[in-house]
């Protein structure tokens, strides 16, 4: 089973349920990853069940879903592959994340100068956060998307990582997450979470208060695919 944008249980087919192995939100449906390494592909499930065409994967790098799209990134372009199966080219620059409607490219004048950029695909409106203290960020690991369009960055370094976070027209700045190796917005909007260790730090994005979300003696985990990030506890 899996639950579509608007929070609606769908039953899987089961021509895709026995294989599959990640569900991405899309537009009154989901898309439904399924089959084995090298043979992979997706599938898209309408809200009332039904499943169309499997639509290749192939060589993808990174794969993501954003206004009702099925985002293929490989090295530094992006394909869009709509539910009736209808594919086009997207644009240039590395997938690293998607939201609602808009999909997170890294792109770089030169190896160690990166910008994060975020593309609506539904009006092609391009939002670029070259400004502010977190003008270049550096390689990102991971991008998420807030429901107001706000943007957090998850920056590799040679030893540590940093979180950026802001909008297009405040610029990024950094989130006080230590060595943090995942992020997600809550789904309102409001914090922004990220996996320290064993972990869970929450930064109120309104005021800048933090604290620890775990109780004392649970762990927590993580794992993370483009546009999606769940976070799980479990008992030590």
């Amino acid at each position: 089973t899996g639950t579509d944008g608007a929070g609606v249980v769908l039953a899987l087919p089961d021509t895709v349920a026995g294989s599959a192995y990640q569900v991405l939100d899309g537009t009154e449906g989901l898309w439904v990853l399924s089959g084995e390494p090298g043979e992979t592909s997706a599938t898209f499930v309408s809200a009332s069940g039904r499943a169309g065409a499997p639509v290749v994967i192939g060589s993808a790098q990174r794969v993501a879903s954003a206004a009702g799209f099925l985002v293929l990134g490989e090295g530094g372009r992006y394909d869009l592959v709509a539910p009736d199966g209808t594919a086009r080219q997207g644009g240039t620059g590395l997938v690293m994340g998607a939201g609602e409607s808009s999909v997170v490219l890294q792109r770089c004048a030169q190896p160690l100068q990166c910008r994060p950029v975020l593309v609506n695909l539904r009006t092609g409106a391009t939002s670029d956060f070259a400004r502010g203290e977190g003008a270049r960020p550096g390689p990102m690991a991971e991008a998420q998307v807030g429901t107001d369009g706000s943007l957090a960055v998850l920056a590799a370094g040679p030893d540590t990582t940093t979180v950026w976070f802001g909008t297009a027209a405040t610029g990024l700045r950094v989130a006080p997450f230590q060595n943090a190796t995942a992020i997600a917005f809550s789904p309102d909007g409001r914090w922004l979470v990220g996996l320290e260790g064993k972990n869970l730090r929450a930064i109120d994005l309104r005021t800048g208060a933090a604290r620890v979300l775990n109780d004392a003696g649970v762990t927590a985990d993580a794992s993370g695919t483009m546009g999606l990030t769940v976070f799980a506890t479990t008992a030590p």
